[in-house]
């Protein structure tokens, strides 16, 4: 599990590919990334969390999910 500004995400690896891939979790929605070496892999997580928070900034958004809504 990876974690920038409080948001983690995943870390899978396809042998078929040789790709490593993700996605955030407890977010709005769906934001996945990937590489095919560890450093551009976290780099492209750490953009793919700075470019979701500032479009849930930019349209006045929760950033995270509320789960009180999944509790009740």
């Amino acid at each position: 599990m990876l974690k920038h500004r409080d948001i983690k995400g995943t870390v899978e690896f396809d042998q078929e590919t040789k790709m490593f891939f993700g996605e955030l979790v407890g977010i709005n929605g769906l934001v996945m990334y990937e590489a095919d070496n560890g450093d551009d892999f976290e780099k492209n997580f750490i953009s793919a969390v700075d470019e979701y928070i500032k479009m849930c900034e930019d349209n006045e958004m929760s950033i995270k999910k509320n789960l009180k809504a999944f509790l009740m």
